[in-house]
């Protein structure tokens, strides 16, 4: 496969009937600024009769969650991954895009994916090794709630390498994305299964610069609702055995690029 950037952008973004009210937001906000923007319908009955021009959408026979933002492969593209309760500026995929360009030229590849809600896991100033905490029953899975994160309405000044990256605010080159069998059991937990191919496959994981509130909540108590408040960092034994198995392991793992949000506008 060719190192180099593709040409063409395509989003996805997984819903369901419940996100309706702010569903239309989002599209309005990130569809004018895509080629081409498909919506995972999951439990609809039927496409909105609003759907149209450069927006097509998919009802899949079983309900998909988050994995569904991988049920749509765009291989000759650049893949946004996109939530339904997020408020896109105008300027993000060109934005985004540059910030990929800008970290491409740092690190030197474009297996990159670049996000904007990212983080590092913490090692325990206590017990820091998994094996001793099984023993003697002392909280084993701490892992999965102590991270270092970086909210997606907070600032950043610099980019950063992180461990994982929140794919309601993500972008990678279509070709580096994961096939949808690979992640498709992985609901809820989409992110950590994402990290996890990343690490595999040898993609590096990039935290992108912005100002606070470039990026907005589609409708208060979002924050409430959030899958990676209220499952990500505290999930399940067998997601906590998923990110044992990546965390740590990157060397580069916090480190940051010499590059910021305006050098975003100028590369756009």
């Amino acid at each position: 496969m060719a190192d180099t950037a593709p040409s063409g952008t395509h989003g996805v973004l997984a819903t369901y009937p419940a996100r309706a009210g702010t569903l239309r937001a989002a599209v309005a906000g990130i569809a004018p600024q895509l080629d081409r923007l498909t919506l995972v319908l999951n439990d609809y009955d039927s496409v909105p009769d609003w759907v149209g021009g450069n927006v097509d959408a998919v009802i899949p026979q079983a309900d998909s969650k988050d994995t569904g933002k991988y049920l749509v492969p765009a291989p000759d593209a650049w893949l946004f991954t996109l939530d339904d309760d997020i408020l896109y500026p105008p300027d993000y995929v060109a934005r985004s895009l540059a910030g990929m360009t800008q970290a491409a030229a740092r690190l030197g590849t474009w297996r990159l994916m670049g996000g904007y809600l990212g983080w590092t896991y913490r090692r325990a100033r206590l017990l820091p090794w998994r094996w001793a905490r099984r023993l003697i029953g002392y909280n084993p899975d701490y892992i999965a709630n102590s991270a270092d994160a970086v909210d997606f309405r907070d600032g950043l000044a610099q980019a950063r390498i992180v461990e994982g990256l929140g794919t309601g605010v993500s972008v990678m080159r279509g070709s580096d994305a994961p096939p949808f069998a690979g992640v498709a059991d992985a609901q809820r937990f989409i992110d950590v299964r994402l990290a996890s191919w990343c690490f595999a496959q040898g993609i590096v994981q990039v935290c992108l610069p912005r100002p606070a509130g470039w990026l907005r909540d589609a409708h208060a108590g979002a924050q409430d609702e959030s899958i990676f408040e209220n499952f990500t960092l505290r999930p399940p034994a067998h997601v906590a055995d998923e990110i044992w198995r990546i965390a740590f392991r990157n060397p580069r793992r916090g480190e940051t690029l010499d590059f910021g949000f305006d050098d975003m506008a100028a590369a756009a």
